[in-house]
């Protein structure tokens, strides 16, 4: 999961990634145009290491960026978070084939 803590470590830290992980890009905060920007480079980076990677987005703005998927609550997203069973549940009526549960308790 990528977001804007990462800073300037974001590229080095995708080029060390084992090949073929998986990646959610987030950065959720950064304007469209720089969003854009910023995931086009990740997706070069993550190309030649024959990552995944998925679009924290709509199904159809992941398929107009290039991603390998859709992370989101949204129908035909690829992955979901779940937070709650009643997220679960919707998550798998949408059709996620991969859901983030994320931590009962604090980390």
């Amino acid at each position: 999961m990528t977001d804007e803590r990462i800073g300037d470590r974001l590229l080095p830290s995708i080029a060390a990634l084992p090949c073929g992980s998986g990646i959610v890009f987030r950065h959720y905060s950064l304007a469209p145009a720089e969003r854009h920007r910023l995931f086009e480079q990740v997706r070069k980076t993550a190309k030649r290491r024959r990552h995944w990677l998925i679009l924290a987005g709509t199904p159809l703005q992941a398929r107009a960026w290039k991603a390998d998927g859709a992370h989101g609550g949204h129908y035909g997203s690829t992955t979901a978070p779940v937070h709650t069973l009643q997220e679960r549940r919707a998550a798998e009526r949408a059709g996620a084939q991969l859901l983030f549960i994320s931590p009962l308790f604090k980390t």
